[in-house]
């Protein structure tokens, strides 16, 4: 634990301001929009046996869309995430903002690392940042297979398949960088084998190909 002097006041632990997952493996790091969180859930069957499919040690993701700032009053880094409550649930599930302290405030249910997409311009953050907040309370993952086909075959429910937008929590990521960066840079920011065609690429990708991606970095809490 780290402390120093205050004068007239003895010592100070300078720990207190950090958050439960801080104190066990150091401080964040200044956050940037377009940052990745990955996460682990420690308490669901559900989880476990994703990360066991998937051969990884994170099985959820999430994007940060504000960063914290408490000069100019922003106390919680913020954000967006598509999660889904209950198998069964279609009224809660879907894109959605929160603190990132949620996580990071609870390492008995939760563990958490950053990733970073280098040498990417404030323009570019705050492009993945809008595609992400225009898509809040889009629905969870991707359409069902009859709903495909009915579109294919029908101007009138083609029109209303295809305007409600889904997402996976590491689909929503994908997608936030590749249609946030140029065409000609899109193949920097594919977090999964380039062998698949992009619409698959943006539905596939999952929490263990971006945390194994070189097209970003760890920046804390590597696993």
């Amino acid at each position: 634990m780290h402390k120093h002097e205050v004068r007239g006041h003895g010592t100070v632990d300078d720990t207190q301001h950090l958050s439960a997952l801080e104190r066990i493996h150091g401080p964040l790091p200044q956050l940037m929009i377009g940052d990745i969180v990955m996460i682990r859930h420690k308490k669901s069957l559900v989880r476990k046996f994703l990360r066991k499919v998937t051969e990884s040690y994170w099985d959820h993701t999430a994007l940060i869309i504000f960063t914290k700032n408490p000069e100019k009053g922003y106390s919680s880094n913020i954000i967006a995430e598509a999660i889904q409550y209950q198998a069964f649930d279609a009224w809660r599930r879907g894109v959605e903002v929160h603190k990132m302290d949620r996580y990071l405030n609870d390492p008995d249910r939760y563990d958490v690392g950053v990733k970073r997409c280098m040498n990417v311009s404030n323009e570019l953050r705050d492009h993945v940042r809008a595609f992400t907040l225009m898509n809040v309370d889009a629905p969870y993952y991707r359409l069902p297979l009859a709903d495909l086909a009915l579109a294919s075959i029908s101007r009138t429910i083609r029109k209303f398949v295809l305007k409600r937008q889904r997402f996976t929590c590491s689909g929503l990521i994908q997608k936030a960088y590749w249609n946030a960066a140029p065409w000609e840079r899109r193949h920097m920011f594919a977090f999964r084998d380039l062998g698949d065609s992009p619409i698959e690429l943006q539905e596939l990708v999952s929490p263990a190909d971006i945390a194994k991606s070189d097209a970003c970095e760890w920046i804390w809490n590597r696993h």
